[in-house]
């Protein structure tokens, strides 16, 4: 885990530095390369050559990989932007070391093996490196926030990382029609949260009805128990249905491991822990 980490962290500076070569001042380069691509296919057109048949190929290249380059970039703006203003339910692009989830599969020839190394090192160990699990940034769900709840966590994690969580729910996703009651729709495969609200209309149905025994309804607000449920409540949990002690211990290490830094003014300061 270590050494993956290491590599790409040193792979910043060259990338930056290619960044900066190839992709700086993106909007006019682009525009600058459909004007020189114009004027090569005019003069294609007024004198057809191979000559001025490759100059217009690789006029039309060099614009088609600059106006991808553009399309990428304001994809990615537009992401924060619909992150900033969209769900709360949303999920998130960032990473902490600054490389996407498309940077590891576009180069997974390269980094694939070492990728795959860590995670087994890590379900091997059971031990997990605090640089994989950390959050960012918090994005305001409010005009006016002013608490904490106001705010949605945008998580920073290492793509490792979201293969180990990835793995880890898959196997749990087998066994929780088995643990989680009928009652429980949302968020469950083969069920849908409609199905309780329909229920809920014929219950309530005829409510206002004169002569009938007298009954009483409770409106109770349940706010969102994810990342407000007491780590050792969870772990007991996982006990309990007989999860492997291996497997509590790979869950452990994932919900203990978080760390936290707030960005102020496009500034973060140093990481500190979390506990529940």
């Amino acid at each position: 885990m270590y050494r993956v980490t290491t590599k790409l962290k040193a792979l910043k500076s060259p990338i930056r530095k290619f960044s900066r070569e190839n992709f700086l001042h993106i909007e006019k380069r682009k525009k600058e390369a459909h004007e020189l691509m114009l004027v090569c296919q005019k003069r294609l057109l007024d004198r057809p050559s191979v000559f001025n048949a490759n100059q217009e190929i690789e006029a039309q290249r060099k614009w088609a990989i600059l106006a991808q380059a553009e399309e990428a970039f304001h994809c990615q703006k537009s992401r924060v932007t619909w992150l900033m203003e969209g769900d709360c339910n949303s999920a998130s692009f960032h990473r902490p070391d600054g490389y996407s989830a498309e940077f590891f599969i576009g180069c997974w020839n390269v980094l694939g093996a070492e990728v795959r190394e860590a995670v087994m090192e890590f379900l091997t160990s059971g031990r997990i490196l605090k640089q994989w699990n950390s959050t960012l940034v918090l994005i305001p769900k409010t005009t006016n926030a002013s608490s904490t709840s106001d705010f949605r966590p945008i998580s920073c994690l290492n793509t490792a990382y979201k293969v180990i969580s990835k793995l880890l729910a898959n196997r749990l996703q087998g066994i929780l029609s088995k643990v989680i009651s009928n009652p429980q729709s949302a968020f469950m495969l083969g069920r849908l949260i409609a199905e309780n609200v329909l229920l809920a209309t014929e219950i309530v149905h005829g409510y206002n009805w004169r002569n009938i025994e007298p009954r009483g309804m409770l409106k109770v607000y349940v706010r969102k128990a994810f990342d407000s449920v007491r780590w050792d409540f969870i772990l007991a949990t996982l006990k309990a249905i007989d999860i492997p002690q291996r497997f509590v211990i790979w869950i452990e290490q994932c919900i203990t491991t978080a760390s936290f830094t707030v960005s102020v003014n496009g500034n973060s300061g140093g990481f500190f822990k979390s506990t529940k």
